[in-house]
């Protein structure tokens, strides 16, 4: 693998994207549902934040956990770094896609 290149592969039901050096983001796509007691002032705030983004409010936090995990799992990254990362995965599965002209 190139260092300047990233790569993304699938397994399974999981995503690997591989950055430069030992940076990796691990998606998973799973459904478990299971309650959960959670703030009225987490509930509100992903009301707010869901309607702004059109997500519902159980999508908004699973949204925001997902960042959140991924942010915490690589420290450098920015968040919209990662942000760009998750809508290139989304157009890919959605076959948006057009060659990288490096340089």
């Amino acid at each position: 693998m190139s260092e300047k290149h990233p790569t993304i592969t699938t397994s399974g039901r999981g995503l690997n994207l591989f950055l430069a050096g030992s940076l990796r983001l691990v998606l998973w796509r799973s459904v478990i549902s299971k309650a959960i007691k959670l703030s009225e002032a987490l509930i509100n705030d992903a009301a707010t934040n869901g309607l702004a983004q059109h997500r519902s409010v159980p999508k908004q936090i699973e949204y925001w956990a997902r960042i959140g995990k991924i942010a915490d799992e690589n420290p450098d990254l920015t968040l919209g770094f990662i942000k760009g990362i998750l809508i290139g995965i989304e157009e890919s599965k959605a076959g948006e896609l057009s060659e990288y002209q490096f340089g």
